[in-house]
């Protein structure tokens, strides 16, 4: 085999063993002189048979290992097409199609990735149709004038009490927008020894409400003791000169004795006087000072009558919580 040979595109002279012309560029084609698979310029060994390969160092003549293949470079074989013909036609059903190319360089491997299904289809989440459940309705911290009111819903809803006393005006609450599924609401300035009547209502996301049913307490029947007396040795008679003359006064000191604190408004103190040397007996009802409005238990509030007379009487003094 000679060292040197024409471009068979553009007759340019090239020497054996270079991958392609170098005037035109065209990419030349060598086979392998042990298997005659198809190498290029360089390659160390053959692709198919693993010969290794020898190329010429510049020199004339041939090696005697490769050849030049320049009638069929770049040129697809007429088998390859053939073959990829018959194996389509007896493949097609199951719609199998491969195209062999022979004597081609080979091209980068397909990469198939095996994607998941996209789901298009959004899921519905059904309407809320239903309101609330409303359950464990429950009054506790009851006191002379407030009570606390807790219940459960079923689902997260607002919270609100409405309520009234009885043949007296409703009220309601300022609705709690908070959602929650346990609810508690405090009523605060309730009248003493009353019975209220009362409903719960709650409200879920989606707009629909529940009210209770009614029910009622009683701040006359809270836990814990209402009562007072007349504090021990606190009464005194004083004498105080009003704009003419001298008056005399009865005064003293009332006692919470109970449990919970008590409305001055609510308490009576009266004073049975009986005056020295005559045989009646006269009634008042003691006044108390303004402040504080109402006593706490274990503290004292004084009081205080004034007598129709100069004269020193003698009393009994007695004191209770209206109502009871």
């Amino acid at each position: 085999m000679q060292n040197i040979f024409s471009c068979q595109r553009c007759g340019t002279k090239n020497k054996f063993g270079i991958k392609s012309c170098k005037s035109c560029g065209m990419e030349f084609q060598y086979s392998c002189p042990q298997c005659r698979f198809p190498v290029k310029g360089g390659d160390i060994v053959c692709g198919r048979c693993g010969n290794r390969l020898s190329w010429p160092a510049g020199t004339e003549g041939s090696t005697g290992q490769i050849t030049v293949n320049t009638q069929k470079q770049n040129k697809r074989s007429w088998l390859g097409p053939l073959l990829g013909l018959i194996i389509v036609l007896l493949l097609g059903s199951v719609g199998a199609y491969i195209v062999i190319k022979l004597y081609e360089k080979p091209g980068p491997a397909a990469i198939v990735t095996n994607m998941p299904a996209t789901n298009t289809k959004e899921e519905v989440v059904p309407a809320d149709t239903t309101p609330p459940v409303i359950s464990d309705i429950q009054v506790t911290s009851i006191s002379s004038d407030s009570v606390v009111i807790s219940w459960v819903t079923d689902e997260l809803s607002t919270s609100q009490v409405i309520w009234n006393a009885k043949n007296g005006t409703t009220n309601t609450t300022q609705n709690k927008e908070a959602m929650v599924q346990k609810h508690s609401v405090e009523l605060t300035g309730l009248k003493i020894k009353t019975v209220f009547y009362f409903k719960v209502r709650s409200m879920n996301q989606s707009g629909h409400e529940t009210v209770s049913e009614q029910k009622t307490f009683d701040t006359g029947k809270q836990t814990g003791v209402i009562s007072v007396a007349i504090a021990k040795s606190s009464m005194i008679i004083e004498e105080k000169p009003p704009l003419t003359g001298v008056r005399t006064y009865v005064c003293g000191l009332v006692e919470n004795t109970g449990e919970l604190p008590v409305e001055i408004a609510n308490i009576e103190v009266t004073i049975k006087i009986t005056v020295p040397g005559t045989m009646g007996t006269s009634e008042v009802l003691a006044l108390f000072d303004p402040y504080p409005t109402a006593i706490n238990p274990g503290e004292t509030h004084k009081f205080y009558a004034v007598v129709p007379n100069n004269t020193n009487p003698d009393y009994k003094v007695s004191a209770r919580v209206l109502d009871q």
